[in-house]
């Protein structure tokens, strides 16, 4: 039997451009760097056989030598544990990348080939197969026909790429070194180690018989990744079930969704008192509005964002509401009319973006006939 700790998308650098106070985005750099220094620390004390490091390390639009350097520190604390590296999209292998250009530990393999690389821990009974993202090969389908050795070894298969049998992943995340489930189960191997999609999961996606982990990203870098993020700690013995155990503590700070329901509200100050009693200086909040207002109330998005500023950390507002137009509580003809010309065009759509649009048209409409004005809306 092996183990090993497994960890990905730690964005080192990253914008934090959600956060609107600069000061706030350079904590949450140095915040993202104490998980890292977390996750070596973790290391060391678990002692496992190895780490892997599935991509997107640093930001290479954005890193610095400093950050670089203290990647290597970090890396040199372990020592000499083995940890294999593979670049992402974020820190693809090009020209000039520290992955080429840097002197790293000896106990640090990168992988820089443009396809599947093999290396062997002959003492463990191991074989890792690796390939780093270059903009040569990011959309190559690379998993498609590789086959691992039919032996008594264990075969360990990393990469960072999007698997397509999730087509909503695809779209959120890009296409990256695509394979599909199919790719997979041909391939053979006995773990599949990837990183790309920023939460924890199973590979294949949404199959009974699991080959293998997204670990996810060890700090959020986004208000989309709430609750709970990971480092994963996997135990394999060939011929048997994946093991898998969850690791928490690299995270220094949680995001939240909070959904407030604003049905009848008439005035942005109900609103606002609803954000309030969530105040909390240090949480990361997105905050969704959502429900039927009163349609004459007017939101004002950017206001009600700089008057809530200082009661989190930080904060994002999406508006989720629709004016109370229901058809229940209508009584002009022609806008019944209208509505229901609207309704039979969305019956005949199946773009999801067609029917979002006919949707607003349906709201300036009944504006039009029925406030006599036409509210201004928020891009």
């Amino acid at each position: 039997m092996i183990r090993f700790i497994q960890t990905g998308d730690v964005h080192l650098d990253t914008r934090f451009s959600g956060i609107r106070d600069q000061s706030k985005r350079r904590q949450r750099r140095e915040e993202h760097r104490w998980s890292f220094r977390k996750i070596m620390e973790i290391t060391g004390q678990t002692q496992p056989d190895f780490l892997l490091i599935t991509g997107d390390l640093f930001e290479h639009e954005r890193f610095s030598p400093d950050t670089i350097n203290f990647i290597i520190q970090q890396l040199e604390r372990i020592h000499p544990l083995k940890v294999f590296i593979i670049a992402g999209n974020h820190d693809h292998l090009v020209s000039g990348s520290p992955y080429l250009t840097y002197e790293w530990p000896d106990n640090v393999h990168i992988f820089t080939n443009r396809g599947f690389e093999r290396v062997e821990m002959a003492d463990k009974g191991v074989v890792i197969h690796a390939v780093s993202v270059t903009p040569q090969n990011r959309p190559d389908y690379l998993l498609k026909g590789y086959v691992v050795p039919k032996d008594e070894r264990i075969h360990i298969v990393m990469f960072h790429g999007s698997e397509t049998t999730d087509r909503r992943s695809m779209e959120l995340w890009g296409d990256c070194l695509p394979f599909t489930r199919e790719d997979v189960l041909s391939c053979g191997a006995d773990y599949y180690a990837l990183g790309h999609y920023h939460s924890l999961r199973p590979v294949p996606f949404q199959e009974a018989d699991v080959k293998g982990f997204y670990a996810g990203c060890p700090e959020p870098t986004k208000f989309t990744e709430t609750g709970e993020r990971y480092i994963i700690q996997v135990e394999l013995e060939k011929g048997r079930p994946v093991q898998k155990n969850e690791i928490r503590d690299q995270q220094g700070r949680r995001y939240r969704e909070e959904i407030i329901r604003c049905d009848g509200f008439k005035t942005r100050d109900q609103i606002l008192e609803k954000i309030r009693a969530l105040s909390d200086r240090e949480a990361i909040v997105k905050i969704v509005l959502d429900g039927y207002t009163d349609p004459d109330l007017e939101l004002d998005l950017q206001l009600i964002r700089e008057k809530t500023e200082d009661w989190f950390f930080a904060s994002e507002i999406e508006d989720r509401t629709q004016p109370d137009y229901r058809l229940d509580r209508i009584d002009n003809l022609l806008a019944i009319r209208f509505h229901e010309e609207v309704e039979a065009a969305q019956k005949l759509c199946q773009d999801p973006g067609e029917i979002r649009l006919l949707e607003e048209a349906e709201i300036l409409g009944l504006d039009a006939l029925l406030r006599r004005e036409v509210r201004r809306y928020e891009a």
